[in-house]
């Protein structure tokens, strides 16, 4: 399994439901919690016992052992964003096609692609 490919796994939400969405960190890649175009660029919010601190950025590293997934409607998605990682254990298996209906038969292509970073930036 790699970053862009579609996987169906165990909900981390609801006990015996599968879900279908993409990965786009494996263990050890940073990942922003919100998409730059949500409104939250990066946010979430940080409270105490009820009491609304504020907004802080969130970025994070897959741990170890588990995956980052979102679903390719990310305005909808309930998703990493929302509960965290996903243990590879849950991963049940990879999409390669989509079969039906008949006419709209194609293989699944891996839109997720890598941008170079220049000398000094970062």
């Amino acid at each position: 399994m790699k970053v862009g490919d579609v996987v169906t796994y165990d909900s981390t939400v609801e006990a015996g439901v599968k879900v279908t969405k993409r990965v786009v960190g494996m263990h050890g890649d940073y990942v922003m919690r919100y998409s730059p175009d949500s409104g939250n660029e990066g946010m979430v919010q940080v409270s105490c016992l009820g009491v609304l601190f504020g907004m802080v950025a969130e970025d994070m590293k897959v741990p170890q052992g588990h995956c980052w997934v979102v679903g390719d409607n990310m305005d909808a998605s309930r998703d990493s964003r929302l509960f965290g990682p996903v243990p590879l254990a849950l991963i049940r298996g990879k999409h390669i096609a989509k079969v039906l209906p008949w006419s709209e038969r194609r293989w699944l292509e891996d839109p997720i692609r890598s941008v170079k970073v220049r000398a000094g930036e970062a």
